[in-house]
C-alpha cells in the first residue's frame, strides 16, 4: 500500500542516494562555499522550512560532514576517487533534473577568494531556465544579478528574501504526488500531466516499468500557462521480452480530435471531403503547405474529444454542426515510433448545401493570435490522398471505409 507521504522533512546531502519514494522535493541551488562553510545559507533555509512544516525532500549540494569536494583539497587516491568534482557535478545534475522545484537563492558576494561569487550558479541557472520549476530570489544588495533577472523576466517572479522564496516554493509543491522507485526521477509537474500519464499507464498495464528517466524538453503554452508538449528519455523494462530498452525518446503532447467532413458520392473515391491548407513550419513538400483534415486539441480539461472535434470544425471551417451528427471511429497514434499522443477520428456527413458553402468560402479561418491561417478546399478522396501526408491519408481512407 502506498504511503501518503512523509511526516517530516528529509534532507539529502551531496552524493547521497535519492530516496526510494517521495511526495515532493526541492533542490537548494545557489552559491556554495568551498572552504568557509559558515557562509552557507542552507542552514537558515532548513530552519525556515522546518518552521513552515515542510515535509518533503530537500537536496543540498554540500557535504553532510562539511568535507570539501575540490580534488586539490583531498589527500589519498581512494578519497580522490570518492570525492571527485565530477561525482559532485553528476550528483547535482541528476538531483536537479529529478526534483520538483529548484530554489535559486543567490546571496552573491564579489569576494577576492571567490567564496559565494556564484559562477557555477550562473551556469546552472541557464541550464534549467526552461524547466518551468524554478523559484528565484536574491538580496537587494546582491551584485551582478541584472542579467539573470532579465533572461527570466517572462517566466519567474523574483523575491528579495530567502523566506519569501521558500514560501513560494512550498505553496507550489502543496501536498505533492506520491512516487516510488524510478518515479522519483519524474518531476511532479510532468508526472501529473495527462500527456505523461496516458503513456505511463499503458506501460504499467502490460507489466512494463521504468528503470531510468530523464526529462529533455518541455513547452508550456504562453497564454494558457499549461503544459503542451514534453520530450523525455525513459529506460523501460519490457515484460514481454525480458529486456530493457533505453535508446529512444518520447514526444508527448495533448491528444487531438480530427474530423472527416464529407459529402457522399456513389463512387467512394469521388466522395468530396473538406481539407485545410495551412503553412506549418515542419512541412517538407513541393508546395510547402500542409493539406489536412480539420482538427486540433483543447487545453480545457472539461472538453471531451467530441466537444473538441465540434469546436475545431467550427473554428477551422465555419461549419457549426450539432454534435449528434458526429460519429467517432477510433482513437490511434499518428506516429507510434516517436509520438505518444493519440488522435480521435470523427466523421460527419455534409449536405450538398453545406459542402457548397465550403466551396464558396474564401475567408481565412483559424485562430489568428495562434498564427493559424487556414484556407479551405473541397477535394475528392482521390485528389485528397495525393495531397495529404500518410497520417491524413490513413484517416481519410479509414473514415470513408466506415
Amino acid at each position: 500500500m502506498k504511503r501518503l507521504g512523509m511526516n517530516k522533512m528529509t534532507v539529502v546531502y551531496s552524493r547521497e542516494d535519492m530516496p526510494k519514494d517521495e511526495t515532493k522535493s526541492m533542490f537548494l541551488a545557489g552559491p556554495v562555499p568551498r572552504k568557509e562553510y559558515e557562509l552557507s545559507w542552507k542552514k537558515e533555509a532548513l530552519q525556515i522550512l522546518e518552521e513552515m512544516g515542510y515535509n518533503g525532500v530537500v537536496y543540498i549540494p554540500e557535504d553532510r560532514a562539511k568535507v570539501p569536494y575540490d580534488d586539490n583539497n583531498i589527500k589519498g587516491e581512494e578519497m580522490k576517487r570518492t570525492f571527485t568534482l565530477k561525482a559532485q557535478l553528476d550528483w547535482e545534475y541528476s538531483c536537479m533534473c529529478a526534483c520538483d522545484a529548484i530554489v535559486f537563492w543567490i546571496p552573491r558576494e564579489m569576494r577576492s577568494d571567490f567564496e559565494m561569487i556564484g559562477l557555477t550558479t550562473n551556469v546552472e541557472f541557464g541550464r534549467f531556465l526552461n524547466s518551468n520549476k524554478l523559484f528565484c530570489g536574491c538580496p537587494d544588495e546582491a551584485p551582478r544579478m541584472e542579467y539573470l533577472k532579465l533572461i527570466s523576466r517572462d517566466k519567474y517572479e523574483w523575491h528579495n528574501t530567502l523566506k519569501d522564496t521558500l514560501k513560494a516554493t512550498v505553496e507550489y509543491l502543496g501536498q505533492g504526488v506520491y512516487r516510488e522507485d524510478t518515479e522519483v526521477k519524474i518531476p511532479m509537474h510532468i508526472y501529473k500531466t495527462k500527456q505523461f500519464q496516458n503513456w505511463y499507464k499503458q506501460q504499467l498495464n502490460v507489466g512494463n516499468y521504468l528503470t531510468d528517466f530523464n526529462m529533455e524538453y518541455e513547452f508550456v503554452m504562453p497564454k494558457a500557462k499549461q503544459m503542451f508538449l514534453e520530450i523525455f528519455h525513459p529506460s523501460v523494462y519490457i515484460a514481454k521480452e525480458d529486456r530493457v530498452k533505453d535508446n529512444e525518446f518520447v514526444v508527448a503532447r495533448t491528444d487531438m480530435s480530427y474530423i472527416l467532413a464529407y459529402c457522399k458520392k456513389d463512387n467512394l473515391l469521388d466522395t468530396e471531403i473538406v481539407l485545410c491548407e495551412e503553412f506549418r513550419t515542419p512541412i517538407n513538400n513541393e508546395t510547402e503547405m500542409v493539406y489536412e483534415l480539420p482538427g486540433g486539441s483543447s487545453l480545457n480539461p472539461l472538453d471531451d474529444m467530441l466537444l473538441t472535434a465540434s469546436k475545431e470544425l467550427e473554428e477551422e471551417t465555419g461549419l457549426k454542426l450539432n454534435k449528434n451528427r458526429f460519429k467517432q471511429l477510433d482513437m490511434k497514434q499518428s506516429a507510434a515510433t516517436l509520438c505518444s499522443h493519440k488522435i480521435a477520428l470523427f466523421t460527419v456527413e455534409l449536405s450538398e448545401e453545406e459542402i457548397n458553402k465550403v466551396k464558396n468560402d474564401n475567408q481565412v479561418h483559424g485562430v489568428i493570435e495562434d498564427t493559424e491561417r487556414i484556407h479551405l478546399h473541397v477535394m475528392t478522396v482521390k485528389e485528397a490522398i495525393d495531397k495529404a501526408d500518410w497520417t491524413n491519408t490513413g484517416m481519410i481512407l479509414q473514415g470513408i471505409k466506415d
